[in-house]
């Protein structure tokens, strides 16, 4: 009788109970007024000043300012970065750890 593959098992497990929990610390990033303060509004203030940065600078206008977004929005932004963020990192370490 051929052995259960209980790693493999236990990543998959793992994967499935990390989207939820990827929610909940999305949903808690929107909430807690700390965490959007000091982490959330900054992560998506940067990451959208990279994102025009670069696409301006592929379109040929290199010296465009970059405006700030609105509250509203960035937490949005910020939020989904971090919720993608926490999986992409959970997933690369499960792999790493892995092999």
């Amino acid at each position: 009788m051929p052995a259960l593959p209980l790693g493999k098992m236990a990543i998959l497990a793992v994967k499935q109970v990390a989207k939820p929990i990827s929610k909940g610390l999305k949903e808690g990033a929107k909430n807690s007024r700390v965490f959007k303060n000091y982490i959330i509004l900054p992560v998506a203030q940067g990451v959208h000043w990279i994102d025009v940065k670069v696409k301006t600078t592929l379109m040929g206008a290199s010296n465009a300012k970059v405006y700030k977004m609105n509250e509203k929005l960035a937490v949005e932004y910020g939020a989904e970065f971090i919720s993608e963020f926490f999986l992409y990192a959970l997933g690369a370490g499960l792999l790493l750890w892995e092999y």
